[in-house]
């Protein structure tokens, strides 16, 4: 894309217009931009100059971002462990996603969420005895990223009282 005889001022004016296209579907990262530049061949100097245009702009802000991200995968519902790993992949600083994740656990009870998919995920395993049921359901809530302290307590919860001996 990014041709060895291209001047840089050609290269950002395309590099621009590569990022326009991809924010008009979702809100990106500025990792997830230095990638998609990268592998679209532009170099690092035009990656970063228009990351930083971008940012200048308002449109390309990690803070935001994480706060968008982290709000729409609770309501989907994911652990946080899960959300934690697609912000590092999404190229999210640390500290970034801690401060989210802090203010949204004010508002947040995994433990309720877990017991709550829990009871509505059960009836999928309806015919299968208590042992699978309860190793296919703790399986489903590991891969939506809860942790497993929480789905340890959610399903002796559910079990204690279940009378599918």
């Amino acid at each position: 894309m990014n041709a060895p005889q291209e001047s840089e001022g050609t290269a950002f004016v395309k590099a621009r217009a590569a990022v326009e296209r991809l924010l008009k579907f979702r809100p990106r990262s500025a990792g997830e931009i230095a990638d998609k530049l990268k592998d679209k061949g532009y170099t690092k100097t035009v990656t970063e100059q228009t990351i930083s245009y971008f940012t200048k702009l308002g449109l390309i802000d990690d803070v935001a971002f994480t706060k968008g991200w982290v709000q729409s995968r609770l309501n989907k519902p994911y652990g946080t462990r899960r959300i934690i790993q697609e912000l590092k992949q999404k190229g999210i600083k640390d500290e970034t996603i801690a401060g989210e994740l802090e203010k949204a656990r004010s508002n947040y009870d995994e433990l309720e969420t877990v017991t709550r998919i829990s009871n509505i995920r059960i009836k999928v395993y309806k015919n299968l005895d208590k042992i699978r049921t309860r190793r296919r359901l703790q399986d489903y809530l590991l891969r939506r990223g809860f942790s497993p302290e929480t789905i340890q307590k959610a399903l002796r919860g559910l079990f204690k009282d279940d009378d599918r001996e």
